[in-house]
């Protein structure tokens, strides 16, 4: 095995250096893609390898946050040999994980073991002798010797940052121009950032403003700074005697529904059905010592039915108090729940639709809302939070106790909703956050920017070949694809068929945001040329240049995407684009991977922590836990006075 590894290895090493050479990151980006489906499940070590790959081909399109949160994911599942020992390297000192990588098993036997010669191998040994204390004039010698070769920008950016420290230890003040021409030739050198954070170069408006945490994640110090930063903005000294938290169900993905308790003032957040099993977890609220008419307000962050599919059955069973959520919600949720929705996974009856009117008549859509509640003053206050359209975090305040709830969330914008920005001076007693990505990756693209192009880029590919089929989740992710197609082209280049459950919510979508069908992009059901779906697969998609859209995303038995796949299965020029991760097996035809990450990363967690500065955080809606040494529980445990639950 070990020779065929190796001949992979080296194809692979040739491949991107071509890439490299020529600056065609991007093309590195799609290759790397490719490779990682076909290897996924064969060969661990390789796919390792080709992350490290992503992870240098991120920081040189200069998306530093998914580079650094795929590092920090990756780290504990490699083993180091020979093969990849450089390109290990050139990650470390690249992310700035030095102090990490010191811990890694194996580094030094590999290291003492490398008998070529290379020249980020040379910067870690030279900074393993400085660390050391040993020998630093003739190191300074060595590292003066490399400027002047004509080496990359990034480590030429590192051995001035290098040489600054050495000079900055000697009192010599050459370090700051040292420092500034690492600057010119890299402004997101992280090891510079560091050094001017920890010499004060930076003060705490800079680091505000810069956001460098989401740089450093695993950085205690830097993490530290900027928490007594946010919290010395505020004073914060509130009873938590009178608080309670309620885990009705949401610990992991799946349904959610937490029910907070100030004061006897009752808020349940959400009221998700888990669609696994059906049950409703909230409909017993005896076992708290409450009524389901105690229940003072309902919260809906947004229409997925995992947060919001037990509402029909929460009025049937008396709940009887105002509902918030933003008007977007409440139109999808109309949608969903009306007889035209045909979402069997709801069991709803026919005299079920007639709640919809209460429903209604309950619900509140302004952002803000204040009433006195069982003598409490309590103010509400809804925040765009990305994710999917309407959806929004939400600022609870009962007599000046305050809780956050993130609902699911992402703080960079996608293409219906913009995304979760906490405002300034905004702090939080108690914070609860979804945390589907905070203990694991995807190793996907995060940044909007390059996800953007990198599906364009693929969705060209892959129409050009034929057939490019996208099973898609019904509200959410499918929208945000087409209204991309759309604000790309004036008229695509490809037919886009919509299909399933999701060519209705995307006529909902259209009373929002404006046309979505047209100029190249077809509701399927509009098409009444043949008998049956099957005729029409066969007759007019077969024929191909076209993208398919269709629900459900995971391939459910008898859903439109089923029944698509089956036909498309027999045909020689359709490809399956997986933008959701949720086909766990692959079906019988080529499949490419390119999951667009809607809900936050770690570093969006810890961002909307640092911003709130709260003392208790609860985290729920927890995805896997593959990373066990890295994960926003460890995280959190670093900050003293904060008490962090995962219930």
């Amino acid at each position: 095995m070990r020779p065929i590894y190796d001949d992979i290895i080296f194809e692979y090493d040739n491949k991107f250096k071509k890439y490299f050479e020529e600056g065609r990151y991007m093309d590195a980006y799609k290759y790397i893609f490719k490779q990682k489906n076909l290897v996924s499940d064969l060969d661990r070590d390789i796919y390792s390898y080709l992350i490290l790959w992503q992870i240098k081909v991120e920081i040189y399109l200069d998306i530093i946050d998914d580079a650094k949160e795929h590092f920090l994911n990756i780290f504990d599942n490699i083993t180091l040999s020979y093969n990849n020992i450089i390109l290990f390297i050139e990650c470390v000192l690249l992310l700035d994980e030095f102090e990490m990588s010191l811990k890694k098993d194996g580094i030094y036997n590999q290291l003492m073991n490398y008998d070529g010669e290379n020249i980020w191998i040379n910067l870690y040994i030279f900074m393993l002798s400085l660390k050391n204390k040993r020998r630093n004039y003739s190191i300074k010698d060595e590292l003066l010797y490399m400027v002047e070769k004509d080496v990359d920008r990034f480590f030429l950016s590192l051995l001035h940052t290098i040489l600054a420290e050495i000079y900055k230890d000697e009192g010599d003040e050459k370090w700051k121009s040292e420092l500034k021409k690492a600057k010119e030739l890299n402004h997101h050198n992280l090891r510079m950032t560091r050094l001017e954070i920890q010499w004060g170069i930076k003060n705490d408006d800079d680091l505000k403003k810069g956001k460098y945490y989401r740089f450093y994640p695993d950085n205690k110090d830097i993490l530290k700074k900027y928490y007594e930063i946010y919290k010395n903005e505020i004073q914060q000294n509130n009873d938590f005697k009178l608080f309670k938290f309620n885990l009705l169900e949401g610990g992991s993905t799946g349904g959610s529904s937490y029910l907070i308790t100030y004061d006897d003032v009752n808020i349940l957040l959400d009221c998700g059905i888990n669609l696994k099993d059906g049950r409703l977890y909230y409909n017993d609220f005896k076992k708290l010592g409450l009524d389901i008419k105690d229940i003072d307000l309902l919260v809906v962050t947004h229409c997925h039915l995992d947060h919001c599919g037990g509402i029909v059955n929460l009025i049937k069973n008396g709940l009887n108090c105002p509902i918030i959520m933003s008007h977007e919600t409440l139109h999808i949720l109309n949608g969903i729940f009306s007889k035209n929705g045909n979402m069997q996974d709801l069991n709803i009856n026919v005299e079920d639709y007639k709640l919809l009117n209460i429903i209604n008549d309950k619900t509140l859509t302004d952002y803000c809302y204040d009433a006195v509640i069982k003598d409490k003053k309590v103010s509400l206050n809804l925040i765009p939070s990305g994710h999917i359209l309407g959806a929004c975090g939400v600022y609870i305040d009962i007599d000046g106790f305050s809780v956050f709830y993130t609902g699911d969330f992402t703080v960079k914008d996608v293409e219906t909703n913009v995304g979760l920005c906490i405002p300034d001076g905004m702090n939080a007693d108690v914070l609860i956050t979804e945390a589907t990505f905070g203990y694991t990756s995807s190793f996907s693209v995060y940044d909007k920017k390059i996800q953007d192009q990198l599906i364009l880029e693929m969705l060209s590919d892959l129409t050009d070949h034929g057939v490019a089929f996208v099973p898609a989740f019904a509200v959410g992710k499918a929208q945000d694809l087409l209204l991309l197609l759309r604000r790309t082209f004036n008229y695509t280049p490809y037919n886009v068929y919509v299909d399933g459950a999701l060519s209705y919510i995307t006529m909902l979508y259209e009373k929002v945001k404006g046309a979505i069908y047209g100029n190249g992009i077809l509701n399927a059901n509009d098409i009444k040329l043949y008998d049956s779906k099957r005729e029409f697969i066969k007759k007019e998609i077969a024929l191909g240049n076209c993208l398919v859209m269709t629900s459900s995303d995971n391939l459910t038995e008898g859903s439109t995407s089923f029944i698509y796949g089956r036909e498309l299965m027999s045909l020689d020029n359709a490809i399956l684009l997986n933008i959701s991760n949720n086909i766990k097996k692959p079906i019988s035809m080529i499949q490419e991977n390119i999951p667009i990450i809607n809900h936050g990363i770690i570093q969006d967690i810890i961002e909307v922590f640092l911003k709130l500065a709260p003392k208790k955080v609860y985290i729920v809606h927890r995805g896997a836990k593959s990373n066990k040494s890295f994960n926003i529980e460890e995280v959190l445990r670093w900050f003293e006075g904060v008490d962090a639950v995962a219930p």
